[in-house]
């Protein structure tokens, strides 16, 4: 054999011996291994292998669709993820998907070996991934429910977990403190200047209908005793039974005694069951008593909408004391 058809040869053999690269899927600290195999082409036209499966030492079974270099979830943390969990067949029994949104899950200690908690931990942020997960252990110690029947017995759940952020659980608490504190801020603000304004609306609805009530409170409350009763006081603890009718400014009636069944209703003087407005105003009279009220909307609802109320209402409210006892 001369020296190029020795050259020729070896050509030949280096392309069917060719050296692979194979990723296994991330261990518990997050770092992908490499390792080299070294496999003979036989054929051009070769059967393609399916996904391959990893394990760890506690038997949890993985398999990375997407693995993104980075920090895993530790406990104490907060993954903003998507999930889908499927029973062994295939069908679908949970996805937050379906609900539209990601949720928060706190990573913790496992409850029991190759577990959610042990599954989210090997992710870092932008993974995708699914586990298999025995349905019994996760069933009865996790979810505290009874296996469904369209779970078999003995089988695996299959969990697809995407994240899409680790957080701080402190920093999320944070920011969820602040963000509320925002809220009520502003909230307080809101109500205060509505008072303003709804001091205006009462003054010029009295105006529109001729009316001159017997006083205002502090509190903003407009009253007009028409009849002072000469039963028992209105105290706390007392059950208070009344009748009444309620509309609004423009006239709209949208709570009344008739609307009712025409029975009378009752609550319990001084535990916050009914309206400020309705406490305060009624302490003005006694049993058999009868007066009419304006409240302004921080009295009634105020930001709430309730039934036929609209948020932010001032009522005007007709009450007649049946009973105190």
């Amino acid at each position: 054999m001369n020296k190029r058809m020795k050259k020729v040869l070896v050509l030949l053999l280096g392309i069917c011996l060719v050296p692979t690269i194979s990723f296994s899927q991330k261990d518990k600290k997050g770092k992908k291994s490499t390792t080299t195999t070294t496999t003979t082409t036989t054929q051009t036209n070769t059967t393609p292998t399916g996904p391959t499966w990893a394990k760890n030492e506690n038997n949890l079974e993985y398999l990375f669709h997407k693995n993104v270099e980075g920090p895993n979830a530790k406990i104490g943390e907060l993954v903003d993820l998507h999930y889908v969990m499927k029973s062994a067949n295939g069908q679908e029994l949970k996805s937050t998907y379906k609900a539209g949104k990601s949720t928060l899950f706190p990573v913790k200690m496992s409850v029991f070996p190759g577990d959610i908690y042990e599954a989210v931990s090997l992710m870092s942020e932008g993974d995708s991934a699914t586990f298999k997960i025995p349905a019994d252990s996760m069933y009865n110690q996790i979810f505290k429910q009874p296996l469904p029947a369209s779970v078999e017995k003995g089988s695996k759940l299959l969990f697809t977990f995407k994240i899409k952020a680790i957080k701080s659980q402190i920093n999320t608490l944070k920011d969820a403190y602040v963000k509320d504190s925002l809220r009520k801020a502003e909230l307080k603000v809101t109500l205060e200047n509505q008072k303003k304004i709804d001091d205006e609306k009462i003054k010029v609805y009295l105006k529109t209908k001729n009316l001159s009530m017997e006083g205002k409170s502090t509190s903003g409350l407009y009253f007009q005793v028409y009849n002072p009763g000469k039963g028992a006081d209105i105290i706390k603890g007392k059950t208070v039974t009344f009748e009444y009718e309620t509309k609004l400014l423009d006239g709209t009636l949208v709570e009344s005694s008739v609307l009712n069944g025409g029975e009378p209703s009752y609550f319990n003087f001084g535990y916050n069951e009914v309206i400020p407005g309705i406490e305060e105003g009624i302490q003005k009279i006694k049993e058999g008593g009868e007066i009419l009220l304006i409240i302004p909307s921080h009295l009634a609802y105020s930001y709430k909408e309730k039934a036929k109320i609209p948020p932010y209402s001032c009522l005007v409210m007709n009450i007649k004391i049946k009973s105190v006892k």
